[in-house]
């Protein structure tokens, strides 16, 4: 029942109850191989990849995902972000449901920033080779006032094959953030040019 409760889930590694859903027990088991013929065989990997064209530049998409407290302001889907910018740090994120259904909390794990550019997080349910998400956010310039935001998400684990169905939804739902993320710069860029016209006036 428990698994059947975690495929069924929209998000299954979304969730304050992700871990207990597969059991405690049934997770402590599996997280120990009864032999090493468990790691004899490396599953194979999936990958998505989300893309969503932003009305700003790169340095100021950055500054606004950087700005943690700012996130209630502009984000529609993660509603709230906390955690620290350094290796291993575990992170609470607060995403709201498409369905008005209750929000779910998600506790990635940072893995690594390159300024101004990328951020890298990790989620994994139960232990890592069960299954381990690696979620990667690059910033690209595109030109003058454009960017683009990619999201990436690099799932593996022996789970990866039999989950992938509500894996692929959860990972899919994250577009909209980038949608949120372009929102917001095309209500700054409106703001900016009301703030400019009235200058003018002036």
């Amino acid at each position: 029942r428990g698994l059947s409760n975690l495929l069924l889930s929209p998000c299954p590694w979304a969730s304050p109850c992700a871990d207990r859903r597969l059991g405690r027990a049934s997770l402590s088991t599996l997280s120990r191989p009864r032999s090493p013929a468990c790691h004899q065989t490396v599953p194979p990997m999936r990958r998505i990849e989300l893309h969503t064209e932003l009305p700003c530049s790169a340095a100021a998409a950055w500054a606004t995902v950087l700005d943690l407290d700012g996130w209630s302001t502009w984000a529609r889907f993660v509603t709230s972000a906390q955690g620290e910018f350094s290796r291993g740090s575990r992170w609470r994120m607060t995403l709201s449901d498409a369905h008005g259904g209750p929000s779910r909390t998600m506790r990635p794990r940072f893995v690594s920033m390159a300024a101004g550019q990328q951020l890298v997080f990790e989620t994994r349910i139960g232990a890592a080779w069960l299954v381990s998400l690696t979620h990667t956010f690059n910033f690209e310039a595109a030109g003058e006032q454009r960017s683009v935001l990619r999201q990436s998400f690099v799932a593996s684990g022996l789970l990866v094959a039999p989950l992938w169905g509500p894996l692929e939804r959860g990972m899919r739902q994250f577009e909209a953030f980038g949608a949120d993320l372009a929102r917001w710069a095309r209500e700054n860029a409106a703001l900016r040019g009301r703030w400019r016209a009235e200058k003018a006036k002036e």
